[in-house]
């Protein structure tokens, strides 16, 4: 995805790396493509360098630990692109945000949303759809569901 986000973008994407204990490998990473590795931040750190961000990137080959850091960036009101591995943590992904296999189609998205920056209308819709998945309105779903049961 890094070439294709290189050759579509005016400025090289500055790419931050966000973790608790990161291996070796991705310090190695970060080390050899300049990338800001932010290891163990705080949660305000957090909220801080999300308030920064143009999009999350998500480009797992596996879903396990995905939806938590999508829905993190739904929750932080940043649009996020990602591999089909995450197709399944939400339901329909908001239309400022990518699923795709695609390096060109992540590049345009991410071209885009760099282009036309992050309004409030577009934080605030997707603070919405994190909203959907927060604990409360499960609890408060499964409550409805087993109180519909129960009544039958």
């Amino acid at each position: 995805f890094l070439p294709a986000l290189n050759r579509h973008l005016v400025h090289p994407p500055r790419v931050c790396v966000v973790g608790s204990a990161p291996p070796r490998e991705v310090e190695r990473l970060c080390t050899e493509h300049r990338w800001e590795l932010y290891p163990d931040v705080s949660d305000e750190r957090l909220r801080a360098l999300y308030a920064e961000a143009t999009c999350a990137i998500l480009p797992f080959s596996y879903a396990t630990g995905a939806k938590l850091k999508l829905l993190g960036a739904l929750g932080h009101g940043v649009p996020y692109v990602a591999t089909p591995a995450v197709a399944g943590q939400v339901e329909v992904p908001p239309r400022s945000c990518l699923i795709s296999a695609d390096p060109e189609a992540w590049a345009r998205h991410v071209e885009g949303l760099a282009g036309g920056g992050l309004d409030m209308d577009l934080r605030q819709a997707l603070l919405r759809e994190a909203e959907r998945y927060s604990w409360p309105t499960v609890v408060a779903h499964m409550l409805e569901s087993l109180s519909a049961s129960s009544a039958r």
